[in-house]
């Protein structure tokens, strides 16, 4: 990520010669690689915007919007579903129990479980590599 929380190809180490990927996130809290389909990439923000991008077009492929400070994601390995961490620091009347949400990726707007496991700001979320376990 950048300074402008834009995502950047990872391509080089100079910082002269990053290239922008995808525009129009502000404030990218994280991001992920879907492990089934490379090209796409999803990122979310401490606005409650969610953006599955194609890294090659670099358009906006889905896009939803969560009543929460977003503040980390993880796919699963089997790539059809997204995990989401939620931040503590503002008010979310809706989702004052959970801490995490995992969505589908088919449908960003289609809650598959959520729970909460702390009640401190998740800042990473991870699968096991055979998707039993989301930590």
């Amino acid at each position: 990520m950048g300074q402008n929380s834009n995502l950047y190809t990872m391509t080089y180490c100079d910082e002269q010669s990053l290239t922008c990927v995808m525009y129009g996130h502000l404030d990218v809290t994280g991001f992920a690689v879907n492990p089934l389909e490379n090209e796409q990439v999803i990122s979310v923000g401490k606005n409650g915007t969610l953006k599955l991008w194609d890294a090659i077009t670099h358009s906006v492929l889905r896009e939803s919007h969560i009543d929460a400070s977003l503040s980390c994601v993880a796919f699963k390995p089997s790539g059809d579903q997204i995990a989401i961490g939620l931040a503590t620091t503002e008010s979310r009347p809706n989702l004052a129990k959970n801490s995490y949400m995992v969505i589908s990726s088919s449908d960003l707007n289609k809650v598959v479980h959520s729970g909460c496991n702390s009640h401190q700001t998740l800042t990473v979320c991870k699968y096991s590599n055979d998707g039993k376990i989301l930590a």
